[in-house]
């Protein structure tokens, strides 16, 4: 049953997105054409078309990825929350397999959408300049490994492409917990998960500034600092090996209280319109 249900999950976004995505690939080949075709001499005829394929292009890029977010949203409160709601949990699938297979599915989404938005600068930016790209992303990670060692270049790559899955898995489940708030209110279920979505992100930042002014103005802080900047003068792949596991671990932790406060109140204080 899981697998249609990641079968179905798939279809639901697939055939809004996929379109989505093709299209700003199309924007990127127009834009790579209009380049190709430029003349010897600056043309009024080349720039105006070159300008609105530049524009149109990042607005495609920016569109896209704000309809990403939409409908990883919209599915999710619509199939559980909603009228649908009363469908899918009759199906003989758990509360965390739902969440399972919604978290994986978006995810997965949400990649494909990154790397569309490359393959889009890879197309625009193809021919002499993308060599000369490629050849001074080879030349700083070639200085990097002669000065830290190719093992840690490597794990440095692995540990920010777990850190950015982690960011993006505890994202999106921060959007299901705000929407799950929601749907425990009787009228007003989007206000509610709107008012959650702001209150969480200002009571991080203000922690985040808290913990800033005290770090600034605390003696012992500053000691610690003085300690940090001295230990990556001496030992910078380490301090580096340290962020990105701290980034890993941060992101983990809070992703899991996303998805255990919200298992809890889909299994307990579930809230159909």
């Amino acid at each position: 049953m899981v697998k249609k249900l990641f079968k179905y999950e798939f279809a639901a976004l697939a055939k809004t997105l996929i379109p989505c995505e093709l299209g700003m690939l199309v924007a990127a080949a127009l834009n790579r054409i209009i380049q190709i075709a430029e003349p010897a001499k600056e043309s009024f005829l080349y720039n105006v078309p070159f300008a609105i394929s530049c524009v149109a292009l990042f607005l495609a890029m920016a569109a896209v990825s704000v309809i990403v977010e939409v409908l990883i949203v919209v599915r999710f409160y619509k199939n559980l929350y909603s009228n649908e709601g009363y469908l899918t949990f009759t199906l003989p699938v758990t509360v965390d397999q739902h969440l399972i297979v919604k978290t994986v599915t978006a995810v997965c989404f949400v990649l494909i959408n990154l790397v569309c938005i490359f393959l889009s600068f890879t197309i625009v930016f193809s021919g002499d300049m993308l060599a000369e790209i490629v050849k001074a992303f080879n030349y700083f990670v070639s200085a990097v490994a002669e000065a830290v060692g190719t093992a840690n270049v490597v794990f440095f790559f692995i540990e920010a492409f777990f850190a950015i899955l982690f960011t993006l898995i505890s994202g999106i489940l921060f959007y299901y917990f705000c929407l799950t708030v929601g749907q425990l209110a009787k009228r007003h279920r989007i206000a509610l998960a709107v008012g959650v979505y702001l209150g969480v992100n200002a009571l991080f930042s203000f922690c985040w500034t808290i913990f800033s002014t005290v770090f600034i103005l605390s003696e012992s802080m500053r000691e610690l600092e003085e300690l940090l900047v001295e230990f990556f003068f001496k030992e910078p792949a380490e301090l580096i090996h340290v962020v990105l596991i701290a980034a890993i671990v941060g992101q983990a932790v809070i992703g899991a209280l996303y998805y255990i406060f919200t298992r809890l109140i889909m299994k307990r204080k579930l809230n159909l319109e």
